[in-house]
């Protein structure tokens, strides 16, 4: 009979294993969808959404690992957040759950919080209207 340490070292590989395997199935899904999705789209789901996310920390003069990951309430990292979450969820496809792992935050429900703030600024505040407007437009020119 194998002992416990064995099972447990096999049982890891078996872990290891399903874990690369996900990966991989996701790569495939991913590469398959790709042609559906706009060019910066391809990029992030290529590169990934932190490298996305901290490029957009880098443009909006904000520090990706205090700021933006963190629990950080100033305004420029709830914008960079929400603009992140926005073409995240709007033209990467990525569910609030995904948004939320890849992102950092606790769950799905402050993704949707932000997500609907958006919504509501995108109605009310001209300014902020005309800066997801640039935002957008930065996006589609840099990550191609």
């Amino acid at each position: 009979m194998e002992n416990r340490s064995q099972l447990t070292e096999e049982l890891k590989k078996i872990e290891d294993s399903i874990a690369e395997l996900e990966k991989r199935r996701y790569d495939i899904m991913v590469t398959l969808a790709l042609p559906n999705y706009p060019p910066h789209a391809r990029w992030i789901l290529k590169n990934g959404a932190k490298a996305f996310c901290e490029a957009v920390c880098v443009k909006m003069g904000i520090d990706y690992n205090t700021q933006f990951h963190a629990s950080n309430r100033r305004s420029g990292a709830i914008n960079a957040r929400r603009l992140c979450y926005v073409i995240l969820e709007r033209d990467c496809k990525f569910t609030l759950a995904k948004i939320a792992k890849e992102t950092g935050r606790s769950n799905h429900t402050t993704i949707i919080h932000s997500l609907g703030v958006h919504e509501d600024m995108m109605h009310t505040d001209k300014f902020y209207k005309v800066e997801f407007i640039n935002f957008e437009k930065w996006v589609k020119e840099t990550f191609v």
